[in-house]
């Protein structure tokens, strides 16, 4: 064992040597020695971060326990996960790996592989097995909140668009344990091609976190994306709900009701939403009541969001 608690196993996977392995599984190793440090990783821990497949499934066949789990809880399928291994998340789910496994934080696989943007990977779970695509994680996320979270924009809609091709009824409108929906977590990073994804596929644009905030009042550098997004509607978007008017604050009452603008689908006290315009793209050809917003929005115009 070296000075960082790995025996000649584990140095052999980390060196992708398949030779060295292999002669070491002949003189009967212990094929789910733990590495002696914080992480308590197995050799199948370290060769999930291995492209050498041969290594990941001769230390299978060898009998090292595919969902054995380290320090943090993290299974082989995690690792692999994380690094992005098709090849290791292939073999692993092949010979009956825990898919639905969850670590420290209440993430499976897939929780893991969305932040990183790992499309490929992404399909593999989808596809070759029945991962939990909405397992909920400590934090009160599924999955696609990662992904609107900390997914990188150049991938992040593909993987939006994967989803929901696998499950048209995903619940993208799901809160987390803070209040925020998928897309109010994608608007507030500014991820474009995300946030218009989930608005092409149903997603509420009023719905508020539990601090109050939503689209329309998160301040971005300029308010070309709420544009964009509101200009993009081809439907009326689910109706949003509050206790307070989403716009002036005033709250509701037996004397102030409840409006809803029919093309954002906010709710309105009635002084903010006494505008009215035909939503020909909705097929709504007579004037109905819409919020100031999207008065100017379907008008053309460019009034300054308060």
């Amino acid at each position: 064992m070296d000075h960082r608690g790995r025996n000649f196993l584990h140095l052999a996977i980390l060196k992708d040597d398949l030779e060295e392995t292999l002669f070491l599984l002949s003189v009967k190793v212990d094929v789910n020695s733990r590495v002696h440090d914080v992480n308590q990783s197995t050799p199948l821990h370290l060769a999930a971060t291995s492209q050498n497949e041969m290594i990941m499934r001769t230390l299978i066949l060898a009998g090292a326990r595919v969902s054995e789990r380290d320090a943090i809880q993290k299974t082989p399928l995690h690792v692999a996960a994380e690094r992005g291994n098709l090849i290791a998340i292939t073999a692993l789910l092949q010979n009956n790996t825990d898919y639905d496994a969850i670590d420290g934080e209440g993430n499976n696989a897939l929780h893991i592989a969305v932040r990183k943007g790992y499309l490929s990977v992404v399909r593999e779970l989808l596809t070759e097995s029945r991962i939990d695509a909405e397992a909920i994680n400590n934090k009160g996320r599924t999955p696609l909140h990662e992904l609107c979270r900390t997914g990188e924009d150049t991938g992040a809609a593909a993987i939006c668009d994967f989803f929901i091709e696998c499950m048209p009824k995903y619940p993208i409108n799901m809160p987390d344990a803070d209040g925020n929906t998928p897309l109010l977590l994608a608007f507030m990073r500014g991820q474009s091609p995300l946030c218009k994804a989930l608005v092409k596929y149903g997603a509420c644009l009023g719905t508020e976190n539990r601090d109050g905030v939503n689209i329309f009042n998160f301040k971005l550098a300029t308010d070309q994306l709420l544009h964009n997004l509101l200009d993009q509607l081809s439907q009326e978007s689910p109706w949003s709900e509050s206790d307070v008017c989403q716009e002036c604050r005033i709250k509701f009452s037996l004397t102030i009701r409840k409006h809803h603008c029919r093309h954002c689908g906010r709710v309105l006290c009635s002084k903010c939403s006494n505008n009215e315009a035909p939503i020909l793209k909705f097929g709504l050809n007579k004037p109905t009541r819409v919020c100031f917003t999207c008065f100017d929005v379907l008008h053309g115009g460019s009034r300054s969001f308060q």
